[in-house]
Parts: C-alpha cells; sequence; structure tokens
C-alpha cells in the first residue's frame, strides 16, 4: 500500500516489512514513530548488505 496517511494505514494494517538498514549499526533509530505501531502488526525485517570478497 503507498500514498496516503501512514499511522492511519497502519491501524488497519496486519503486517509490516521494513526493508532499510534504518536501526542498523551505522543508521540507529527507527523508520518511523514507534506509537504508530500495535500489537496485533507484525514486522519483519528484511536488510540486504552486499557480501565483498577481496581478490
Amino acid at each position: 500500500m503507498s500514498g496516503g496517511d501512514l499511522q492511519e494505514t497502519l491501524k488497519e494494517a496486519s503486517g509490516l516489512i521494513h526493508a532499510t538498514p534504518t536501526g542498523m549499526a551505522k543508521l540507529p533509530g527507527l523508520p518511523l514513530p514507534k506509537e504508530y505501531l500495535h500489537k496485533e502488526l507484525w514486522v519483519a525485517e528484511i536488510v540486504y548488505f552486499r557480501w565483498r570478497r577481496s581478490c
């Protein structure tokens, strides 16, 4: 779902996929106000960092 008011959208949502590095060591914090979360909301953390090989 996109657009509209995020807080209102999350009130009706059953899940949230967080796919940014926010909250990691180099980018502390939350990607949205914690007040937007509710006890029925599941949250999935999917953060990708490319593995670098030295040749």
